[in-house]
């Protein structure tokens, strides 16, 4: 692929949420740097999950020598069909390598069309959305669109590589209308998103006569909840949550432990960690098993061999309160995972990446 050189884009943004959840409203010049001599170029068209699932991608390869440059094309809550349909339309946020929910976009006004236009792609990555009422989505939103959407991206991009960031179950235990997720739930729907993904994959084969892979980060989080030591089959806790809402109304929430806010002291005592924060959004644990997942499947190098260890990070959480119909966003600190947890998550990855169910 010819190099065009560096390429430097102006673009402007408006950061809507301060550390506390708080409104706050800025315009700002700023300045994105897209490296076309990267090793690997990976444009993400979806949503929060997708940005869950790629977030410490960049800073594992780091170790490894392996430069990536990560562009996604963000809309919250959205999935194929949405993206199909506004594939033309200025209507979208881009990010390029920083992920980070405090982070602004580099724009919040462009197009699928103009970002596979105006960049090169070694791989474009799609996804499709579960949302927080746990119901399943309808056959038309995976077919045809999925397929039309690739193909759309294969006639602007041929030389890029289609691949599908496979989503997960929520957690135990998480509120969806008046019922709880239980086990049988939670196994019901990893079938039916494994299964939706494979069905998927084969469609868009079809449609564009490549070969499509699906990187499998939902088969690895349910590895994990499935893993020997219990270490990360914690069920949500939204009690303790509601708690400090109710008590400090954001202003101090940036303080406050996630720890002990959505899983329970019990838990928390027998060495359980979570692999979502919220009860969806993937943890600091979750995040970084994903990101493992990612570069195992990019790369072909061990995910045993990655030492890569995140740092504590300040995140959002999506609660709700029985009073509260549509819930609100909670920013706190959560704990990240120490070298007895990389290692076992490592192992996951890697499991998962070479057999898939364990």
């Amino acid at each position: 692929m010819e190099s065009k050189g560096e390429i430097w884009l102006d673009f402007k943004y408006i950061e809507t949420l301060d550390m506390n959840g708080n409104e706050h409203v800025q315009e700002t010049n700023c300045k994105s740097h897209f490296n076309p001599e990267s090793d690997i170029k990976i444009l993400i068209v979806g949503n929060s999950f997708s940005r869950d699932s790629l977030y410490y991608l960049r800073n594992i390869a780091q170790t490894k020598n392996v430069d990536i440059t990560m562009g996604l094309l963000y809309m919250g809550g959205q999935d194929l069909t949405y993206h199909y349909r506004t594939k033309e339309n200025n209507v979208n946020w881009f990010y390029i390598n920083n992920f980070d929910y405090n982070s602004p976009p580099i724009t919040q006004e462009i197009s699928l069309k103009k970002v596979l236009t105006e960049y090169q792609w070694d791989i474009v990555v799609l996804q499709n959305y579960f949302d927080k009422k746990y119901t399943y989505v309808p056959d038309s939103s995976w077919f045809p669109v999925g397929a039309d959407l690739a193909g759309y991206i294969n006639t602007i991009s041929p030389e890029s590589e289609i691949m599908l960031n496979e989503i997960w179950s929520y957690e135990l235990g998480y509120k969806y209308g008046q019922d709880y997720v239980d086990l049988q739930l939670q196994k019901d729907t990893d079938r039916y998103i494994f299964t939706k993904y494979r069905e998927l994959a084969q469609d868009i084969e079809r449609r564009i006569n490549k070969k499509v892979k699906i990187v499998p980060v939902g088969q690895a989080i349910a590895n994990a909840r499935n893993y020997d030591t219990g270490h990360f089959s914690a069920t949500y806790y939204k009690h303790g949550v509601c708690e400090v809402y109710n008590k400090y109304k954001h202003s101090e929430a940036a303080n406050y432990d996630f720890q002990y806010g959505i899983i329970s002291p019990e838990e928390s005592e027998q060495g359980k960690i979570k692999m979502n924060r919220d009860g969806f959004h993937l943890s600091t644990v979750g995040r970084y098993l994903s990101s493992v997942v990612w570069f195992e499947t990019l790369t072909g190098i061990d995910a045993r061999t990655v030492h890569y260890i995140p740092p504590e990070e300040i995140l959002g959480c999506w609660v709700c309160d029985d009073n509260v119909e549509s819930g609100y966003y909670l920013f706190g600190s959560y704990c990240k995972p120490d070298k007895k947890y990389i290692d076992e998550l490592n192992e996951i990855a890697h499991f998962t990446v070479e057999r898939g169910e364990m």
